[in-house]
């Protein structure tokens, strides 16, 4: 039987069985949760270096701590209300919007700083929020797409796709910071965004059912945030 299951492999599968093992028909949403991961960590990764620069260059570092603990409140309340809008709508309707939302408020972002109006403690907790809640939808998608067993096979391919979405990002937000300015990168992530948003239908996948897991993925975010 398993060397049945070989033979039905496509090209990709059995590239990813060097990896992970990965089932006939689960190699394109796999590498696509992996890259959706990926990204997400790259625009991260992107744009914190302008919410570190702009907070420390227009405030002191005590501001900086009294802006996490704005950010930890804001989570306090939209975590419980952002997940209960997850298992009321699930995570079809909710992931397209979020994005898009999410997208057109960073681009308002790079309208106000070409604009020099300030904005270092909003940018500074709405990466933060965003960081969360993008994850934590990705999550919710992800096990909403996968039973429990295949995620225990497929979930650690996932999360190296985020882990070199951290490296990358890491090396490559250093280059450009110096190329592009914060306006560049903030459009650059732009960028990114609207690309993960289009990720899903590429592959034709949605998920099977309404999250069940909304709280427990928020809580589990540590797999792919970095602080």
């Amino acid at each position: 039987m398993e060397a049945n299951s070989r033979n039905d492999l496509s090209y990709l599968e059995r590239l990813m069985r060097l990896f992970t093992h990965v089932q006939p028909g689960e190699g394109k949403s796999t590498l696509m949760l992996s890259a959706y991961a990926c990204l997400l960590l790259l625009l991260y990764y992107i744009l914190k270096p302008i919410r570190e620069a702009l907070i420390l260059s227009e405030h002191t570092a005590e501001i900086r701590t009294y802006t996490i603990a704005i950010q930890a409140l804001v989570l306090m309340i939209l975590v419980p209300l952002y997940a209960s809008w997850i298992r009321t709508q699930g995570t079809n309707a909710i992931l397209p919007r979020v994005t898009l939302a999410v997208a057109m408020s960073l681009l308002l972002f790079w309208g106000l700083y070409l604009f020099k109006v300030p904005i270092s403690i909003p940018f500074f907790v709405w990466l933060g929020v965003i960081n969360v809640l993008l994850i934590a939808q990705f999550w919710a998608y992800a096990a909403d797409i996968y039973s429990p067993d295949e995620g225990k096979r497929l979930f650690a391919f996932v999360a190296a796709g985020a882990s070199l979405g951290s490296l990358l990002g890491a090396q490559i937000s250093k280059h450009l910071f110096k190329l592009v300015g914060a306006e560049g990168l903030m459009l650059v992530a732009a960028i990114l965004l609207f690309t993960t948003m289009w990720l899903p239908k590429l592959v034709g996948l949605k998920s099977k059912k309404k999250s069940r897991v909304a709280i427990m993925v928020i809580h589990s975010k540590q797999v792919l945030i970095p602080y």
